[in-house]
């Protein structure tokens, strides 16, 4: 419940607290006076965007504080709030400077906008034309109905047999898609496994590429070299050739002169030197291993390996891995369960879910005939004579609410068309709907702190004081707060808050809890308007019950 409301240095409210009891709170205070404030400071702690021209003269920020009880709420309401949920008290707080950004306060810690909205929004809940309401929405019109219904079996029934065919049909769905993309998939597959597969990929083989190919170059260069250098020893105009060409010349001198047979000795000897060199040359090539067809073919693979990685857009490593995921995905679709044995499993839980959705539907049916008569019944109480609820069923595809779309319509006025709740013109009309589809829907919206405004417009006697017990019976399972004009509403409270406007130096307004002769004074001001008689007072007395 809301403990307390404290607005500081708001347009003519200089400083007030106003402590709030359970049950039914009554604001009262001639025309002018305030009252209107107090809402304003109600609908600025709902997350709206304050007026400009609200800070009182002269003052450098204002402040409103709400204090709640929390210790009485349904925690379900606060599940995406948890920590909220384990207070027993609330307290939350907007202020704002005269040149300065607002400020959130939630229990002490700075909040945002959207979190107070989204806190205060299951706390209070404004009733009246122009505020979020969950009766306006129409989304959450089924929602009650069943509440009203008393469904909750039937839909609980429903419910779990909704969910298995979910299931099943989101499965039948996945499949037959995979089943319709299946021949594509497969190919697609399949063409990666034999790409990949006669690859030999595998993780590392571009570095065993690159390490054959590197030592498979040295040894061709050794070769290219070592064939070089054979050229050179033994061509025409090679080295053994220039040998065999001295060793004639010497010859010749030899025989000359055999003194110079000697230098023989040293040509011998470079000859078989070179020899040597020769055999250790051939000993070079023989065992190198080289193989010119297997340089080329690994280059190829190379080349082919890094076409691969630019087509997938990955290493050796992922080309790997991307092998093992489609082998494995091409096992699966090959082994994928038959279409036809699901889609028999989904038509028989489809009937039974159709079945079950039928029962449901006939038991909010007849309950809404039911729910038609009694609202029909309280409007004419609070002087809606000719108002008629229309409720508007459409079948719709199963889904977690059952096979129904539905919405509360309704005609203020004979003759006219029944519209949504949200485009009913009058405030007090849509007011005193309000009013009465809470009571008979037992609706609180979750939110237990219900305010009311405008809802005594044109309207008196009797159907006046219908509305005052109304809204006391709301008010045995939830705070009511009510703005009113109406002494018959106003007597049945149980807290009176007067709101005055007092004069001096400067206008301020000022609000008080009333009892006894002032509350008399007040519910007799009521009654006669501005100035109170005998008769009122008389009045005022018997509709308190004194």
């Amino acid at each position: 419940m809301l403990i307390s409301l404290t607005i500081k240095n708001f347009a003519i409210i200089e400083h007030q607290e106003i402590n709030f009891s359970e049950g039914l709170n009554i604001i009262s205070g001639e025309t002018g006076s305030g009252k209107s404030l107090v809402l304003q400071a109600l609908e600025i702690l709902l997350g709206k965007k304050p007026k400009t021209d609200v800070l009182r003269k002269g003052a450098d920020s204002w402040e409103i504080e709400a204090h709640f009880d929390l210790s009485e709420i349904s925690k379900e309401s606060f599940e995406s709030l948890p920590e909220i949920a384990q207070d027993k008290d609330l307290v939350l707080i907007r202020t704002q400077g005269k040149n300065t950004r607002g400020k959130i306060f939630i229990n002490g810690r700075t909040g945002s906008l959207s979190l107070l909205k989204e806190i205060s929004e299951k706390l209070i809940n404004i009733c009246g034309q122009g505020y979020n309401n969950k009766l306006l929405d129409e989304k959450h019109h089924l929602e009650l109905l069943d509440e009203y219904a008393e469904v909750r079996d039937i839909f609980s029934n429903y419910s779990d047999s909704f969910a298995i065919y979910s299931s099943i049909k989101n499965k039948y769905e996945g499949l037959l898609k995979a089943q319709e993309d299946k021949e594509r998939r497969v190919a697609e597959l399949q063409f990666i496994i034999e790409e990949l597969s006669e690859k030999n990929i595998k993780p590392g083989l571009r570095a065993e590429y690159d390490e054959f190919i590197t030592k498979s170059n040295v040894v061709y260069e050794t070769v290219k070299n070592v064939s070089k250098i054979e050229d050179s020893l033994n061509n025409s105009s090679g080295i053994f050739s220039l040998i065999l060409n001295i060793q004639k010349e010497l010859t010749k001198i030899s025989k000359l002169d055999n003194r110079y047979e000697f230098l023989n000795n040293f040509l011998d000897t470079a000859d078989n030197a070179l020899q040597d060199f020769e055999k250790e040359i051939k000993k070079l090539s023989t065992t190198s291993n080289f193989n010119p067809r297997e340089l080329e073919e690994a280059k190829v693979a190379l080349s082919e390996l890094a076409r691969l990685e630019r087509k997938f857009r990955t290493d050796d490593s992922g080309l790997s891995r991307l092998l093992s995921d489609a082998t494995n995905e091409l096992e699966t679709l090959e082994g994928s369960e038959t279409l036809t044995a699901l889609k028999k499993d989904l038509d028989k839980h489809f009937e039974v879910c159709k079945n079950k959705a039928q029962v449901l539907s006939l038991k909010r049916k007849d309950s809404s005939a039911a729910l038609k008569k009694e609202v029909e019944k309280e409007l004419k109480e609070l002087n809606m004579k000719d108002a008629e609820l229309g409720l508007v069923f459409k079948e719709k595809e199963l889904s977690t609410n059952g096979q129904d779309d539905f919405e509360f319509h309704i005609s203020t006025n004979k003759g006219e068309a029944k519209k949504s709740l949200g485009v009913i013109a009058s405030g007090g009309e849509l007011s005193r709907i309000m009013l009465v589809l809470k009571k008979a829907l037992r609706d609180t919206s979750g939110v237990n702190v219900l305010i009311f405004d405008e809802i005594d417009t044109g309207v008196s006697g009797s159907v006046a004081r219908a509305i005052g017990e109304k809204l006391k019976s709301i008010s045995l399972g939830c705070q009511v707060v009510c703005i009113t004009h109406l002494a018959q509403v106003a007597s049945l409270g149980d807290r009176h808050l007067l709101i005055e406007k007092k004069s001096g130096k400067r206008t301020q307004t000022i609000i008080r809890e009333i009892v006894g002769d002032d509350q008399l004074g007040e519910i007799a001001r009521m009654i006669s308007g501005h100035k109170v008689t005998k008769a009122s007072k008389e009045s005022a007395k018997e509709l308190l019950g004194w």
